[in-house]
């Protein structure tokens, strides 16, 4: 019998990828009536390297605007997927290193399956399968669904 998935977290950063990892995790959710996590990583160096008051204050008012912005877009996104109402779909929003805090937020969130794309939005990741979903598929202590 296949495995039913209680906890899916999906990595989501943007990308065409994602978004279509997003819709894979969505369907799967609603087949095992699964709760969805999604995750946005912020991750800037510049945050995570700055003691400049002024470069942090930026960073922060930016770090909101783009929250905002990705809970209008997510919001959209699940209202495609036909999730119903009484599905619990749950938007962490985290600053860091994007492959430590899908692992990190796995372990917290007590996933047992992380929804990716193969690649993300940096350009040379876009050849093959990108250096964060190579690290989480090598290290994750659940399932992976890698979506191309």
């Amino acid at each position: 019998m296949a495995e039913r998935y209680k906890q899916i977290l999906v990595a989501y950063d943007g990308s065409e990828q994602a978004g279509d990892a997003l819709e894979e995790a969505a369907v799967i959710a609603k087949h095992d009536n699964s709760k969805l996590v999604i995750l946005y990583v912020f991750e800037s160096d510049a945050l995570l390297t700055s003691t400049n008051p002024a470069v942090l204050t930026a960073l922060e008012t930016h770090h909101q605007e783009e929250v905002e912005m990705l809970k209008k877009i997510l919001q959209k996104k699940i209202e495609r997927a036909a999730l119903p109402e009484t599905h619990t779909v749950k938007l962490l929003t985290v600053r860091g290193r994007a492959k430590h805090e899908i692992l990190t937020t796995a372990q917290k969130e007590n996933v047992d399956l992380i929804v990716m794309g193969a690649t993300g939005t940096h350009a040379v990741e876009r050849a093959f399968v990108g250096s964060t979903t190579a690290y989480v598929v090598n290290h994750a202590q659940c399932h992976v669904l890698v979506v191309r």
